[in-house]
């Protein structure tokens, strides 16, 4: 079920992005999205490594969507939104 809703928060802001074409903003809803996932679910986090998780996880997300909004009307758009949909869902 919380694969289900990640991939549901992923697509709304791939369309947001395609609205607005801001990455950083985008990036910045979902670390704080997938934050409020992990702690839902009632994942161990130690409060010592919640800012580095924040870090990663919005650095990899600004990263993937910056090369979504690059790549927007080519082939490679395709392969990029595939492989972050597998790849944020780990």
């Amino acid at each position: 079920m919380l694969i289900l809703l990640k991939i549901i928060i992923l697509i709304a802001l791939i369309k947001l992005l395609q609205s607005i074409g801001k990455p950083w903003l985008i990036a910045l809803i979902y670390t704080v999205l997938s934050f409020i996932l992990v702690l839902v679910s009632g994942q161990q986090l130690n409060s010592d490594k919640i800012p580095l998780y924040l870090l990663i996880a919005y650095a990899m997300s600004f990263v993937y969507f910056w090369l979504l909004q690059r790549t927007e009307e080519t082939f490679w758009y395709w392969i990029i939104l595939l492989g972050g949909i597998f790849l944020f869902m780990v």
